[in-house]
């Protein structure tokens, strides 16, 4: 309810009793015509507000000093169950005369880091939560947490996240969000591929975004896969030295398909790659470490007899007889 300043300045003469006979007169009008209903108070608030006024009134009329001053300074005693009506009324009313006039809360500032293809980066959370952002990725949180810690994630990151019960991390990306309190993880979400969350320490809760979505829990060396068509896979234990190298700049393949080996090269290569057919069996074991795009395929040419050639922005392989080791 919007008060005009007029009113508010006789509800502060009447509170400090400098109202006149003919303001409070004009004052109570003015409140015979609110409807209390609009408030929207509980009845319990009511009561509360109720006892407030009878105590201030008592304070404030319980003794009058007969003293002359000036007229615009008097109240009558004719006046004072005209006051305490006043008093009433302003105590259900409430704050609502001055909170209209409150300050509007500043809007908490959103911070975006986003790192380019090939590109690792670290950085501390406003609650002390460590975060490591791979290749291609975006992380966005506030500059500062309220009362949850909600982020946003595109793309991976790893988390160590430092535990306080009272304020859950929550963590959205895509169709999936992750809770936990305290615990380190790491989470792969990339636009249209498979999300994939893996614990390293602690609990979490994994639950999909939407209405009725399914929850799932996951403890120390425990994974999971989510398919936009299927939702959650089966739940898979994992060897922790083997996950999350990418914080080192080490890519890592045991047992890849080649599908999945050109998927993980083309985030930390800014380049597209291209199949001259399906590669059948063909799997892949090996790691990378902040190596060159070239000497990575050379690798690859050796171990799966493939052919390949690069052009400025594309890598045409060729799978003429793929041979899985």
């Amino acid at each position: 309810m919007e008060i005009n300043k007029y009113w508010k300045k006789l509800v502060s003469k009447l509170f400090n009793k400098t109202i006149s006979d003919n303001e409070l007169e004009e004052l109570n009008s003015w409140y015979d015509d609110i409807k209390l209903d609009e408030l929207q108070h509980s009845q319990i608030d009511r009561e509360k507000r109720k006892i407030a006024a009878w105590t201030s009134i008592k304070q404030n009329t319980a003794s009058i000093p007969e003293r002359r001053e000036p007229k615009a300074q008097l109240i009558s005693l004719s006046s004072i169950v005209k006051i305490a009506a006043s008093f009433l009324v302003a105590a259900l009313i409430g704050l609502q005369f001055w909170q209209n006039e409150a300050p509007t809360p500043v809007p908490v500032e959103m911070i975006t880091i986003s790192n380019k293809i090939g590109q690792v980066s670290s950085f501390t959370l406003p609650d002390s939560s460590k975060i490591w952002l791979s290749s291609g990725s975006s992380f966005t949180y506030p500059e500062k947490f309220g009362a949850t810690r909600e982020v946003a994630l595109k793309g991976e990151a790893f988390f160590d996240v430092h535990l306080n019960p009272n304020k859950p991390f929550l963590i959205k990306s895509g169709n999936l969000s992750t809770q936990v309190l305290g615990t380190s993880f790491n989470i792969s979400a990339y636009p249209e591929e498979n999300m994939e969350v893996a614990v390293f320490s602690g609990k979490v809760a994994v639950k999909e975004a939407f209405e009725e979505g399914k929850t799932i829990y996951l403890t120390k060396n425990q994974m999971t896969t989510w398919k936009t068509n299927s939702g959650f896979g089966q739940t898979q234990t994992f060897e922790p030295s083997e996950m999350a190298k990418w914080r080192q700049g080490i890519l890592t393949f045991k047992n890849a398909k080649m599908d999945e080996v050109i998927q993980q090269l083309s985030k930390w290569y800014d380049i597209q790659f291209k199949l001259n057919k399906k590669p059948g069996n063909c799997l892949y074991t090996g790691e990378f470490k902040n190596t060159s795009l070239e000497n990575a395929l050379n690798i690859i040419q050796y171990a799966l007899k493939i052919n390949y050639s690069i052009n400025e922005k594309e890598v045409l392989i060729e799978v003429p007889n793929c041979h899985g080791q």
